[in-house]
């Protein structure tokens, strides 16, 4: 697979890779805004990095040193590391952690085992749901434990935890060189924790950012309205983005 000059050797695992490399779904619009939008040196944080597309990537073109992956499914973690191997991509920091609001562990359902994520389709053959227990941290913890001076963007696919890895981050994010978020909500997935997706949002505001909402078809950038757009890929900036964010979307 290529895309805007990056090359990724990808294993045939299930549909993903037809997935990706046809060139399709929303995530290709996501990873071209942030590739375009790093430059190297830069810093970048992916939390729910699933297969490693973003994380490798974005590796590809800022340097490993300052790219950071996390996963909590065991599956899809081998996976991940499965790829970091086959695009020698070794020196990017690779963790299976959940990330939260306080530091500890937890259980979560292993849904790898039942569904194909990118469709959302149940697997052929699949096998009664399994319970995994992960370590958990903080995005403050995590930057604060690993001396990380400056994060400069982010991608959140928490499967519904959004709302508890935001607030785990309130430090980082309340500062005006907080991170670019990229993050997409489903009211699905966070009813399932008992929260509408509209918290996130407001956390986000309250931490000083401005909301864009994505097109998933055509990637354009346009600003949120406040009565609705629940499902709906998220980009928060701030101010310190605006330029960059201007000059590679003309929609803003």
């Amino acid at each position: 697979m290529k895309l805007d000059g990056i090359t990724l050797r990808l294993a045939p695992v299930e549909a993903t890779a037809a997935y990706l490399w046809g060139m399709r779904g929303a995530e290709i619009h996501q990873l071209r805004l942030l590739l375009r939008f790093l430059v190297p040196g830069q810093a970048f944080i992916d939390v729910g990095s699933n297969a490693g597309l973003f994380a490798i990537a974005i590796a590809k073109k800022i340097g490993q040193e300052k790219v950071y992956a996390f996963e909590t499914s065991e599956e899809r973690f081998q996976l991940l590391q499965r790829h970091l191997d086959m695009n020698a991509a070794t020196h990017l920091l690779a963790m299976r952690s959940a990330f939260g609001d306080r530091v500890g562990e937890t259980t979560l359902p292993d849904e790898s085992w039942n569904f194909d994520e990118v469709y959302w389709a149940p697997k052929p053959n699949a096998h009664p749901a399994q319970q995994e227990t992960v370590p958990v941290t903080t995005l403050d913890s995590f930057v604060e434990t690993r001396a990380i001076p400056r994060l400069d963007a982010m991608r959140l696919n928490a499967r519904g935890a959004e709302l508890n890895a935001l607030q785990g981050g309130s430090k980082l994010l309340e500062r005006p060189d907080a991170p670019l978020v990229l993050c997409e909500l489903s009211v699905r997935k966070t009813s399932q924790l008992g929260y509408h997706p509209v918290e996130p949002l407001w956390f986000l505001i309250d931490c000083g950012y401005t909301l864009f909402v994505m097109d998933p078809k055509t990637g354009r950038l346009q600003a949120r309205q406040p009565n609705g757009q629940y499902n709906a890929l998220i980009v928060a900036a701030k101010s310190i983005h605006m330029p960059r964010l201007k000059s590679l979307c003309h929609s803003l």
